[in-house]
C-alpha cells in the first residue's frame, strides 16, 4: 500500500525537531523510500538508538505501508 512523501514528513518532523530530513521516493512507487536524518538530537546516541528512534516515528507506517526503507542517521553540526 503506497504512502505519500508529505505522510512521512508530517510523521518524522514532530519527534526531530530543528532537522534537516529528506524523503527520497527511490523507484516513483511511493512504496520505497530513502529518508535521510540530520538532527543535533542524535547526539551520543548509537547509530542503534538512532534508527530505532526513526522507526518510532513512523510507527506501523514502517511495518505497513512501507515495502522497503532505507534510512541514513547523521549528527547535525549546529
Amino acid at each position: 500500500m503506497p504512502i505519500e512523501k508529505n505522510e512521512l514528513l508530517g510523521l518524522l518532523t514532530p519527534h526531530f525537531e530543528g532537522a534537516t530530513i529528506e524523503v527520497v521516493d527511490l523507484v516513483g512507487d511511493k512504496d520505497h523510500y530513502k529518508i535521510s536524518i540530520f538532527w543535533s538530537g542524535f547526539s551520543g546516541m548509537s547509530k542503534v538508538l538512532q534508527h530505532k528512534a526513526v522507526y518510532a516515528a513512523l510507527g506501523d507506517v514502517a511495518g505497513g505501508k512501507l515495502h522497503a526503507l532505507s534510512i541514513e542517521t547523521k549528527l547535525q553540526k549546529d
